[in-house]
Parts: C-alpha cells; structure tokens; sequence
C-alpha cells in the first residue's frame, strides 16, 4: 500500500498511511508501531519515522496591509514598500509539515523579488514569505499576475501565493480627479483569500442608457461582472451616469444594469467603469 499525508488549502490535516502492511494513521508525528522480526524469529515493535506531508499551507501575515496604490512613478524600481505607506512589506505566512521544510522560492515574473529566496523551516513552524521589491517599469503589460513557486524535497510544488500588479490605469485613487496620473495598483493575496471577479479594472463603457429609472451600460469587454459588484463610473458627458453604484444585474456578459429611480430617462456615452478590488478571507 502507498500512501500521502498532506493538508488541504484550509488546513486540515488529512492522513493516508503508507508502506507495506500498515494497518492505521495516527494523527501526531509519530505513526504506529509496526511488528517486526528479529534475528532469533521474535516479534518485536518500532516506531516508524514521521512522514513528511506532501503540502504545505499559506495564510496572511498577521494584519499587514496587502494592497497599496501609488503613482507609477514612486512605485518603479521601489525597494521600500514601508516608504509608501504600507505598515510592513506584503507577505504571506507558510506554514511546515511534521518534518522540516528545507525550501527554495521561485517568483515567476521580473518585475517583483521575494525574500527569502530559500532556507528551512523547523516542523510545524512557519515563515514569513515577503515581497521584497517591485519594479513596475519591467511588466510587460499593465495587469500583471504572478505566483510564488515553492520548492522543498518531500513536499509537493506551491503555487499558492498569488501577486498581482497593475500600472497604466487613469482617473482612480491615489488622484481620482488628474486623468493623467498612471497609476499600480500592487497586491498579494494568500489562500484561502479571495480576490473579487474583475477587481482592479478599468473597463471601457460605448454607450448608456437609463428606461424608467434603470440604467443600461454597454462595455467595450464582457467582463461578465456578478450582481453586486461595487463599481465606479467617470467620464460619460452626462454626468447623472456618474458615480459609485451596485451592479443590480447583468443582461449580457458586456452589459450591467444599475438602479437610479428617481432620475429620468436619457442616453449618453462613453466613458468608464472601474471595479475596485475586494479581498476576502475567510478568518
């Protein structure tokens, strides 16, 4: 029989036994004793070695902020994070198995560096994986996603840790009213965080229309954004569109509707919507 011990994205320790003639799991480090034999022919018994799980786990790093905005220019080649306001550097906590983790990390993109790139983490211990610098003037496009690989003898690849950057945007905070500002928009998120449908994008709208107080606005895209969504809209020349709203539903993949009752009926265009990002997590 073989077997693998590991723990799923929510930490649960999950144990499948393995070598040959096991009959049990325990679910300390220690696995049952097994019978053996002995050089007169008695039987005798011996624990086996802990086994090493074939999966780590991540969660946030206590309760740094994990999300800045900042002008492309202070946030190019930047190696102080802490300068712009966040109170620690982004990271995400990784958490050992029952054995040693003796890891090497691997960012899959250029424009970000991780620290550490590699050392050990003693059983059941964890380590602060943090995003050590950011050079915007490197991405190749202005939303950028990378991963963190995570490499250690008897555990599985991780990819769990999950970094996003995105430059270019105009017309958002940090300078909602100069159209000229470029703006990144960096964020690291841990499992089992969540990142909403669409956040941090800007989408272009062709036109609008409101019928009996509801407002259909037709994108350029189909971001097929869910109900509920919060959403900003600048720009369309009648500025009665504008605003901070709830997508109240979603016709088509490139449409959404939004409630505005007490406003009369009109057609105008074009302009954008921005979808702010939302991270969730679920402690």
């Amino acid at each position: 029989m073989s077997s693998i011990c590991f723990r799923n994205s929510l930490g649960t320790l999950v144990l499948f036994c393995f070598g040959a003639m096991l009959v049990g799991c325990a679910s300390g480090t220690n696995q049952p004793p097994v019978a053996t034999v002995n050089s007169t022919g008695s039987s005798s018994s011996a624990p086996l070695s802990p086994q090493l799980l074939t999966a780590s786990s991540w969660s946030n790093a206590g309760a740094a902020d994990q999300a800045l905005t900042a002008p492309l220019s202070e946030l190019t080649n930047q190696t102080c994070l802490t300068c712009l306001g966040m109170p620690q550097p982004p990271a995400c906590t990784l958490h050992a198995g029952n054995a040693p983790m003796s890891f090497t990390i691997l960012p899959s993109a250029t424009w970000f560096d991780v620290s550490p790139l590699s050392g050990t983490i003693a059983a059941n211990a964890t380590a602060n994986i943090s995003i050590s610098a950011i050079y915007a003037g490197l991405q190749p496009s202005t939303n950028n996603k990378g991963t963190v690989v995570v490499t250690a003898p008897g555990y599985a690849d991780n990819t769990q840790l999950n970094v996003t950057l995105s430059c270019g945007i105009t017309g958002v905070p940090p300078d909602p009213n100069d159209n000229s500002t470029e703006s990144c928009h960096l964020s690291v998120v841990c499992p089992p965080c969540t990142i909403n449908t669409g956040g941090n994008t800007t989408y272009s709208i062709s036109s609008v229309s409101r019928t009996g107080g509801s407002s259909l606005y037709l994108l350029a895209t189909s971001p097929n954004l869910p109900p509920g969504t919060k959403v900003l809209i600048s720009g369309i020349e009648d500025n009665s569109f504008d605003g901070t709203f709830f997508i109240a539903s979603v016709p088509e993949a490139n449409q959404l509707v939004i409630m505005q009752s007490l406003l009369p009926d009109a057609t105008s265009g074009p302009g954008t919507v921005y979808v702010p990002e939302v991270i969730s997590c679920p402690f």
